[in-house]
């Protein structure tokens, strides 16, 4: 069976258009948040899974648009970058202190994407923060469909 490929003059096209429809109107409203349990996030993680952090200083960080799009030239594979700059939490106080243990993305009470930290960030003094770099990484596979009895 054959496989059917797009040229990589026709995947950028491509990519403008999902990116066009999906991440600047589906996805506008997004927010990066951490959170500070102790979770390896799974398929199964809902929001509510996660103990949002509350270190002095903290706020979720607003995504307005996922728009800049491209191709990594190393991998080829699409790459999505949040417009609104890449998320910064600062530690203002220690009044609350916490250990950061991950971040998320979520959008209308749900987790789009999340990720635990190699290792946890202790949040416990003025002026420590955590800069995150936000990309999403797609690729596109087609092939021919089937099933089974």
């Amino acid at each position: 069976m054959s496989t059917m490929i797009g040229p990589n003059e026709s995947l950028d096209q491509i990519i403008g258009a999902l990116s066009a429809s999906i991440f600047k109107g589906s996805l506008a409203t997004t927010s990066v948040i951490l959170f500070k349990n102790d979770i390896t996030p799974g398929l199964a993680t809902v929001l509510a899974d996660l103990t949002l952090a509350d270190f002095t200083g903290y706020a979720p960080y607003p995504v307005a648009a996922w728009d800049n799009t491209s191709r990594d030239p190393a991998t080829g594979l699409l790459q999505i970058l949040s417009a609104s700059g890449n998320p910064s939490f600062v530690q203002t106080g220690t009044t609350i202190v916490n250990t950061i243990y991950g971040q998320a993305v979520i959008d209308g009470g749900k987790i789009l994407l999340a990720e635990r930290f190699d290792t946890p960030v202790e949040m416990d003094t003025t002026g420590k923060r955590i800069d995150l770099f936000q990309k999403i990484f797609a690729q596109a596979v087609y092939g021919p469909g089937s099933y089974e009895d």
